[in-house]
């Protein structure tokens, strides 16, 4: 089976900017599926760090308010086989295994048996696939993300061996999006979703040329009270994923970078870029031109019930905008970090970011000027 990436679109980032709701907003169409979070490309490909002399240029750029360096994203190169299986299938991605001695006895499963070890994995974590006769998936059916207990064992082995067979690990990407692709209905849109892809876009592209790319961005300075949140959740919870410590200037700057690579990017290849605050403030017209934009049809009785499922009372199961709570979903409001920064680490902020918030229409005392990135397009 070849993959037609032309029916597939990637929500790329940014990082707690709101990809989440949008995905959401994304499976509760009828026309469309939509995956949970999963990052193929930090799967099968490490990151390497930059070179030092391209750290100080981006940090003097971003102090200094100069052009920052020119560059499309960071540098990967394939992990191993064994690390790629570990990465999809061990616990650490596609089949998600929270806390640490879960994840230690996934490692120390055998694959070379295919269907012994998607089932001793499947016993490990208490999931349940699909059964096997089932039909091929129908977007209508579906309001929500799907995961893996949408997954058929037939399609999940196949996955298996084809990675297990590979003398090519840069093919892994391509065995993923067959494996999504053979499980719907021929001709059916899937939708992608990874928080943090802006800096891998250059490679998401070179494995899938054709697929529609969607980022939404946000106040930066929102974002980071989120994404700090977020990370001691995570922890706590003892999570997979990244465990660097950073403060709340470190993570800022981080969307800084994002940001400049974003808008680089931006300027050379086509991809939709909305804001969160204008989909929160004006949901049916920004949906509607989302979806015309994606080819999808979409009528306004359509939009209502994509709001109905997936506005933020409805995924936090109750919580109204504003009010706190352990929750994967934060408290849904705009400009949360006037009241949680002091003065002096509101001036800081703007001193690290000022350049970049300022490029998508934010102020400093907090607005926003209408317009600046409404489904912006490049080309």
């Amino acid at each position: 089976m070849s993959v037609d990436d032309s029916k597939f679109t990637h929500i790329v980032g940014m990082y707690k900017c709101g990809t989440s709701w949008l995905s959401h907003i994304m499976a509760a169409h009828p026309a469309i599926i939509s995956w949970r979070e999963f990052d193929i490309i930090r799967a099968t490909h490490t990151e390497l760090p930059p070179s030092h002399s391209y750290r100080l240029a981006d940090r003097l750029a971003s102090l200094l308010r100069l052009p920052a360096p020119k560059t499309l994203g960071s540098e990967f190169v394939c992990k191993s086989k064994e690390e790629i299986i570990q990465e999809i299938f061990g616990g650490q991605g596609w089949v998600p295994l929270m806390g640490e001695e879960a994840r230690a006895k996934a490692s120390a499963l055998d694959y070379s048996d295919s269907g012994k070890f998607i089932d001793q994995l499947m016993e490990l974590g208490d999931k349940t696939l699909r059964r096997d006769k089932g039909p091929l998936l129908k977007p209508e059916r579906f309001s929500n993300t799907l995961g893996l207990v949408n997954t058929r064992r037939r399609d999940l082995i196949p996955l298996l061996d084809a990675i297990k067979n590979s003398e090519d690990m840069s093919q892994v990407p391509h065995y993923f999006l067959e494996y999504l692709q053979r499980q719907c209905e021929p001709g059916t849109p899937i939708v992608l979703k990874a928080a943090d892809q802006i800096v891998s876009l250059r490679l998401l592209q070179q494995y899938s040329p054709h697929s529609t790319k969607i980022a939404i961005i946000r106040d930066g300075r929102d974002a980071a009270i989120s994404a700090m949140h977020f990370r001691k959740l995570m922890k706590k919870w003892d999570a997979p994923g990244p465990r660097r410590n950073r403060d709340y200037l470190g993570v800022l700057g981080g969307w800084a970078t994002r940001t400049r690579v974003l808008a680089n990017w931006a300027k050379q290849s086509d991809i939709i870029i909305l804001r969160y605050e204008d989909l929160q403030r004006d949901f049916f017209g920004i949906c509607g031109k989302l979806f015309e934009r994606m080819g999808i049809p979409t009528s306004r009785e359509v939009l209502e019930h994509i709001y109905q499922n997936t506005n933020f009372t409805a995924v936090t199961g109750g919580r109204q905008p504003g009010e706190s709570a352990e929750h994967l979903v934060r408290k849904g409001v705009i400009g949360e970090w006037k009241t949680a920064l002091d003065e002096e680490d509101a001036d800081m902020a703007w001193k690290i970011a000022g350049r970049e918030l300022k490029r998508f229409g934010y102020t400093q005392d907090g607005e926003y000027r209408e317009g600046i990135a409404n489904l912006l397009s490049a080309g």
